[in-house]
C-alpha cells in the first residue's frame, strides 16, 4: 500500500488535504477537511506597514483583506532590514495569528514592542537591532535560537527556554541573566551589558562564550570543559582558572585585574590576548 498526502495553496485555504491510496493497482483519493476551522477576516488586527510588507514579500495575497486562512499555515517570515538600510516597521501587530510560525526574522527595524506569546511553535527568533525595551519569550518553550542583541532590554527571562542552543543578547542593559536552566546551550553572547555575575556552571556543553564589557568580578569556567572560545575582555576579573579547559583554542581576557594566568594545560590554544592586566 502506498500512501501519499498533499495540500496545495487553495487546499490550505479550504483547510482541506487529500490522501491518495494506491492498492491493488487502483488509486483511491480521500478528502480530509478540518471541519472545526472557522475562517475570518483579520485585516483590522494588522499594522498596515506590516501587512504591506507581507504582501510585497508574497506571504499573503492582499494587504487590504487578510483572512485567517491566509496566515495560519505560514512557518517562516523574514521582514528584516539590513545594517545599512533599516526597515521601517514599528509594529508587528497581527503576528499572533501566525500560530504555525517556526522562524521569524524581524531584525534591523524600528520595533519598540514585539508580542510573540501566541507563537508557541517558534524555534528561531532574530529581532536584533530594534528598539525593544521588553521581550517575553516564556511561552516560546521550544526556542533553540534567539538573537535579541542591540536593543534596550533591561531584563530577559530564558528560564523556560530549556531547548536553547544559541543565545545572543549583547548590547542591551541587562543586569542579570539566568542561564542555569539552559543546559544544552553551546553559544552564549552577552557582552556589553551590566552583568555583575554570570553562572555558567550548568552549561556543560558550552563551546563559545562572549561576556566582554560587563562588570564581572568572578567567572567559574571549570565545568565548561568543551569551551573552545572565551572572550571576557573589559571586566573586573582577578582570577581565571583555565586548568579544566583543555579544548580552548582562543582566549581574550584583556583589561581585567589578573595578576596570574596559568595556560600550561591549554595546549590547543592558538590565539591569546591578555594585555591590560597586572600579570
Amino acid at each position: 500500500i502506498t500512501l501519499t498526502a498533499s495540500a496545495n495553496a487553495s487546499e490550505v485555504t479550504d483547510r482541506t488535504a487529500y490522501l491518495t491510496i494506491n492498492y491493488g493497482g487502483k488509486t483511491h483519493k480521500l478528502t480530509i477537511t478540518q471541519s472545526n476551522f472557522e475562517d475570518k477576516d483579520i485585516t483590522a488586527k494588522f499594522d498596515p506597514k506590516f501587512a504591506a510588507t507581507l504582501e510585497a514579500k508574497n506571504y499573503i495575497p492582499h494587504a487590504n483583506k487578510i483572512m485567517l486562512s491566509d496566515v495560519v499555515d505560514i512557518t517562516s517570515i523574514n521582514v528584516a532590514g539590513t545594517y545599512d538600510s533599516r526597515g521601517s516597521l514599528s509594529s508587528l501587530a497581527g503576528i499572533e495569528y501566525f500560530t504555525a510560525l517556526t522562524h521569524l526574522d524581524c531584525s534591523y527595524n524600528q520595533l519598540a514592542t514585539l508580542n510573540i506569546t501566541k507563537n508557541t511553535a517558534l524555534t528561531d527568533l532574530s529581532c536584533h537591532y530594534n528598539r525593544l525595551t521588553a521581550l517575553d519569550v516564556t511561552k516560546n518553550t521550544i526556542l533553540t535560537i534567539l538573537n535579541c542583541s542591540y536593543n534596550q532590554l533591561a531584563t530577559l527571562d530564558v528560564t523556560k527556554n530549556t531547548a536553547l542552543i544559541n543565545l545572543e543578547c549583547p548590547n542591551n542593559q541587562l543586569k542579570t541573566l539566568d542561564v542555569t536552566k539552559n543546559t544544552v546551550l553551546t553559544i552564549l553572547g552577552c557582552s556589553y551589558n551590566q552583568l555583575t555575575t554570570l553562572d555558567i556552571t550548568k552549561n556543560a556543553i558550552l563551546k563559545d562564550l562572549n561576556c566582554t564589557s560587563n562588570q564581572l568580578t568572578a567567572l567559574d569556567i571549570t565545568k565548561n570543559v568543551s569551551l573552545a572560545e572565551l572572550w571576557c575582555y573589559d571586566n573586573q576579573l582577578k582570577v581565571l582558572d583555565l586548568t579544566k579547559n583543555i579544548a580552548l583554542t582562543q582566549l581574550g581576557c584583556s583589561y581585567n585585574q589578573l595578576t596570574a594566568l596559568n595556560i600550561t594545560k591549554n595546549t590547543a590554544l592558538t590565539k591569546l590576548w591578555c594585555d591590560g592586566n597586572k600579570l
